[in-house]
């Protein structure tokens, strides 16, 4: 039996300083424990970050991308190189680094090909704004010259139209083109209208020539077709022609003929018919009848 000198002896065991190791060494284990879980946490965060960020250069690439094409496809000019796009691969699997070197990459092409579209909308917009002055001219020079007015208010309704689409900030190649192919179309419509008038003011104008010329030669062929005349009267065995004929003298005596004298004449009248050659004169008698008073003659065509 343990004596009470015994029982109140310090017994011997575990020291202090083993029980402080060994708390020290938990709290160590703990501690690396929690790093190492801290540490995890923020490797696969940084993972999932580089993951999203990827997956939206590459979006974001395949977004402007196909705007570019649409932008190549509706322009009137061409850009003079193709841009080729590469789109990387942004697999979970992959390590973090890469994913991030290739969204870098992505974004970059991305930046290039917004470039490449930006310059080809500047180009087409000015293409636009010279097409909108000369169509400024061809309306404000063609008034009261075309066929169809109605061509003018077309064209004046495109010039509207493009110079609402040439100050749209979101406007693209593809709006302003398809602007300007309209101004095109207004502007040739209204210089082929004052083309027609200019064919039709020429053609009326030949036609009113013509007809001018057919009433001068209409008016001539009546005029020397019947001319009156005036000459002196002959009575004996010889005949004189009366007004510009030539004379005759021959055997011939024009016959007498009463008649109802006209107001101021005699009564007497000496009727004469056309003749070719009469005995052994010649005669060249002004065509027609021509009936004298006296000294007074009338010339009547027959």
């Amino acid at each position: 039996m343990m004596s009470k000198e015994e029982a109140e002896k310090p017994k011997k065991g575990v020291s202090h300083k083993a029980v402080i190791g060994a708390i020290a060494a938990v709290v160590l284990v703990a501690a690396c424990g929690g790093g190492y879980y801290a540490w995890n946490s923020h490797r696969q965060a940084l993972h999932a970050q580089a993951i999203g960020s990827c997956q939206n250069e590459a979006k974001q690439l395949k977004t402007v991308n196909a705007a570019y094409t649409e932008s190549v496809k509706a322009a009137a000019v061409k850009p003079a190189k193709d841009v080729t796009v590469k789109q990387d691969s942004c697999d979970a699997e992959a390590a973090t680094d890469q994913l991030n070197k290739n969204a870098a990459d992505m974004k970059t092409q991305a930046a290039k090909i917004t470039e490449q579209n930006g310059k080809l909308e500047s180009q087409t917009k000015k293409t636009l704004n010279d097409d909108l002055a000369n169509a400024n001219n061809v309306l404000g020079s063609t008034d009261g010259k075309v066929a169809d007015n109605a061509t003018r208010d077309a064209l004046t309704n495109a010039i509207n139209a493009s110079k609402k689409a040439a100050s749209d900030k979101k406007a693209t190649v593809k709006s302003l083109t398809d602007a300007k192919a309209s101004l095109d179309n207004a502007v040739n419509a209204v210089n082929a209208s004052v083309q027609a008038k200019a064919q039709a003011d020429a053609t009326a104008a030949q036609q009113a020539q013509d007809a001018q010329a057919q009433a001068q030669a209409a008016q001539s062929s009546g005029s020397n077709g019947c001319s009156g005349y005036s000459g002196g009267s002959y009575s004996g065995s010889g005949y004189s022609a009366v007004g510009s004929g030539s004379s005759y003298s021959g055997g011939y005596s024009a016959p007498h003929y009463n008649a109802p004298a006209p107001s101021g004449g005699n009564g007497d009248y000496h009727i004469s018919e056309n003749l070719d050659t009469h005995g052994g004169g010649s005669w060249n008698s002004t065509p027609g009848l021509c009936v004298g008073n006296g000294g007074d003659s009338i010339g009547i065509c027959h």
